[in-house]
């Protein structure tokens, strides 16, 4: 399993080809996009709303696709 959902998410929809253009479309930095690929860094509300500004996504499905990655995160660990 890939470390953030979200992320992935909006690369295989097509709102990106990967990190790189993340950086662009979210307006972030590449160490920002990395820490929270690596789940150094959470989704924090400025990114929520970055995602937000950046895709047809509800603030509800950003949110969905964050605890979707918690939960599949929480599981890999046990």
């Amino acid at each position: 399993m890939r470390p953030h959902a979200l992320l992935d998410h909006l690369i295989e929809n097509r709102w990106a080809d990967g990190d790189r253009d993340l950086v662009e479309l979210l307006d972030m930095s590449r160490s920002t996009i990395s820490k929270i690929r690596c789940r150094n860094v959470p989704v924090n509300p400025t990114h929520i709303l970055s995602i937000y500004d950046a895709t047809n996504l509800s603030i509800d499905e950003i949110r969905g696709l964050i605890d979707k990655a918690s939960q599949e995160t929480n599981d890999e660990d046990e």
